[in-house]
């Protein structure tokens, strides 16, 4: 899915692109929280010079990250521009151009200070939620059928409520918070009205407004187990697991999953008496051909079979009792890995170097307006140079979400002439 591109007086090589924003969205502001500012007057780094290295203090905990001083190829406000168009969805304003103006940016380093002021704006929750809504497709909810008779309360609505949690989710998480990828998939609260609660099945919320609701207790986790993504990868009248597990190789891990051989059978509808889904798949798949790669979709998938198509809670499926235990992740940052259910899955991708690592390479993405189903090898190169230059400061600000966003504008590729 390509995003429409949205540019304020850019040239025609401009990187950046934006997503439009649509009237039901809820967005979270952002206080300015004064970290990530570089020393020196108007953002300027305190560098040695040409070829030297600037000192940046950013991300989680005050981390110091040194980065190599570059001269910037294009101009100040040029850059200002790609930043606010991607951030704010909206040129720069005017207290960055009187910067530019007192000549404050004359290295690639000088726009950290830019970069986290962009992000301290409460404008920055355009931008933000514009990529939670790329990342997890959650413009195709409004496109989702299920059964009347199995879910009569999916409707219109309550999908829109569902993108809306999951966008108020990732922003708030991400500039409110100050979050961390770890953060990301392990928070223990969401952001839900009446109808959502219904959903998770928690009393005392009450109205059409998203408020933040603490989740302790549940099998909830963090994003991952927000109904949305479990409503997207599921069937109109049962979960789809094998969908489910593509997902999060897909969007989580950045691992392509090859489509499945022609002429596969559908699963039955509904599943068998007395197995549960758990049960006909293993049965199913145990073939070499389809293990082959049902050995790695379907674990992660099962994880989240204590949820039904519109991520409801359950605790039996086909009338037996549901098991989400002693699951496998293999051949996965060099072994198999066990886990029980989707807390069990979330805390341990919170940690994946390969899950940490996606994400960054989601925001590139992103940042270049990419289409996902056809990006060229040109475009692969970028991505892989772009990536390089972020994944240490990155990991040294301990997977600090707005410090990758920083550093992602700061790429040789997102500021090439």
């Amino acid at each position: 899915m390509k995003r429409p591109l949205l540019i304020f007086g850019l040239s025609a090589l401009s990187l950046a692109g934006q997503a439009g924003c649509s009237d039901d969205r809820l967005l979270v502001g952002q206080s300015p929280d004064g970290g990530g500012q570089q020393s020196g007057s108007g953002g300027s780094s305190a560098a040695t010079g040409s070829g030297g290295a600037a000192t940046a203090t950013g991300g989680a905990g005050g981390a110091t990250i040194t980065r190599s001083e570059r001269p910037l190829q294009i101009s100040g406000k040029e850059a200002l521009t790609r930043m606010t168009t991607l951030i704010w969805n909206a040129p720069p304003d005017d207290d960055l151009l009187s910067q530019d103006t007192l000549g404050h940016f004359k290295t690639v380093e000088d726009l950290y200070s830019p970069a986290r002021q962009i992000l301290a704006d409460p404008r920055a929750a355009v931008g933000v939620g514009a990529f939670y809504r790329w990342w997890l497709n959650l413009d195709k909810l409004a496109m989702v059928s299920k059964d009347a008779t199995v879910f009569p309360q999916w409707n219109a609505q309550l999908a829109t409520d569902m993108a809306n949690e999951a966008q108020t989710f990732g922003v708030k998480v991400t500039l409110d918070l100050n979050g961390t990828y770890q953060t990301l998939l392990t928070a223990p609260f969401s952001f839900l009205n009446a109808r959502l609660a219904a959903i998770y099945g928690v009393s005392g919320v009450t109205g059409d407004a998203l408020q933040q609701v603490s989740l302790s207790g549940q099998q909830r986790s963090g994003l991952l187990t927000i109904p949305a993504l479990q409503a997207l990868a599921s069937n109109p009248t049962r979960n789809n697991v094998p969908h489910r597990g593509v997902t999060i190789y897909q969007q989580t891990l950045c691992m392509p999953i090859p489509p499945p051989p022609a002429q596969v059978p559908a699963l039955p509808n509904p599943v068998p008496a007395g197995l549960t889904t758990r049960q006909e798949l293993e049965m199913t798949h145990a073939g070499a051909v389809c293990a082959a790669c049902h050995s790695l979709i379907d674990p992660p998938g099962l994880a989240f079979e204590s949820f039904d198509a519109i991520g409801q809670p359950r605790a039996t499926d086909n009338g037996l009792p549901v098991d989400v235990s002693g699951l496998t992740l293999r051949n996965f940052d060099g072994g198999d890995h066990t886990f029980n259910g989707p807390v069990g899955l979330a805390q341990y991708l919170s940690t994946s170097d390969t899950a940490e690592t996606c994400m960054a390479t989601q925001w590139i993405a992103f940042a270049f307006n990419e289409d996902r189903q056809d990006v060229t090898s040109a475009q692969q190169q970028r991505d892989a140079a772009a990536l390089a230059q972020v994944v240490g400061p990155y990991r040294a600000a301990g997977f600090n979400l707005k410090e990758l966003i920083a550093d992602v504008m700061l790429t040789d590729a997102f500021l090439a002439p």
